[in-house]
């Protein structure tokens, strides 16, 4: 069972239990271990550093990067 759980199963299990779509998530991460949350969030961003298919990009690490992704993103 731990082999197969992801932290895409996890956010899977969290919008079933919140009751909202994977579609109205919102992922910022920053590495490698995020490729399976990044492909069910309903947006992702990751660092370039990640190498990752999300849909934007921060050039900063997140504690810089998080900032940029609300300047560009929420406001």
């Amino acid at each position: 069972f731990l082999k197969r759980f992801t932290k895409g199963v996890g956010l899977e299990f969290l919008v079933r239990h919140l009751g909202i779509k994977l579609s109205e998530v919102l992922f910022v991460g920053n590495d490698l271990n995020d490729d399976s949350i990044v492909e069910k969030a309903g947006l992702s961003v990751t660092t370039d550093r990640a190498r990752l298919k999300a849909d934007f990009y921060t050039e900063n690490e997140l504690d810089i990067g998080g900032e940029e992704v609300i300047d560009r993103l929420l406001v």
